[in-house]
């Protein structure tokens, strides 16, 4: 499936949202609404220069077998902002880590990502289908 220009206006939108939920004012955003190039078969992706507090959130356009549904676009908005949220934590461990830890560093983020996607940003979802 491919993602259309809909839904990467949805995306921003959904971004913005947490971004402002979430007072991430020192950071500056851009959007992208493109495949990344080393991350194959992923909804939506960020990367981000910590000490320039720049990130980058984008889009993929292609979509593996996963449908391009508001729910789908909200919650892969939500994750990659809590990434972001959470780069300054990431970069300070990695400073002090061995590499070979930098896969349960990961595993821990995701995990904390997890459970805010449970308790934060599926009610709000809720609530906001609901609302609709």
């Amino acid at each position: 499936m491919e993602t259309t220009k809909e839904n990467f206006t949805y995306f921003i939108r959904e971004c913005k949202y947490w971004i402002e939920k979430f007072h991430l004012r020192e950071w500056e955003f851009r959007f992208k609404h493109k495949n990344h190039n080393e991350l194959k078969n992923s909804l939506a992706w960020y990367e981000y220069n910590w000490q320039g507090r720049l990130a980058t959130i984008g889009l993929s356009v292609e979509w593996d077998k996963t449908e391009t549904t508001k729910y789908n676009l909200s919650k892969s908005a939500f994750h990659e902002v809590c990434e972001i949220l959470l780069a300054n934590l990431e970069s300070t461990a990695r400073m002090d880590i061995c590499p070979s830890q930098i896969q349960e560093l990961t595993a821990c983020k995701h995990s904390v990502i997890r459970r805010m996607e449970w308790a934060i940003w599926e009610p709000y979802f809720e609530k906001k289908i609901t609302d609709e």
